[in-house]
Formats: structure tokens, sequence, C-alpha cells
């Protein structure tokens, strides 16, 4: 592999693990605004 592929290659896996980071974010607040309704309600 070239290096234009490498790092083409480390930037899409950088930009996955964001996204993916954001949507485990994402569903933990969720969980946890869950939880914190249930113990007001």
């Amino acid at each position: 592999m070239g290096i234009r592929t490498t790092l083409a290659i480390a930037q899409l896996k950088l930009s996955y693990n964001k996204a993916r980071q954001a949507s485990i974010t994402n569903e933990i607040l969720e969980i946890v605004g869950g939880a914190a309704a249930l113990e007001e309600g």
C-alpha cells in the first residue's frame, strides 16, 4: 500500500471511531436520563 492509501485508511478509522464513540455516549446519556426520570417519578 502507498502512503496515501495508508493515510486514507487511518482517516477513515478515526472518523469511524469518533462516530462510534458519539453513539455510545448518546446511549449512556439516554440510560442515565431514564434512570433519573425513574427516581423522580
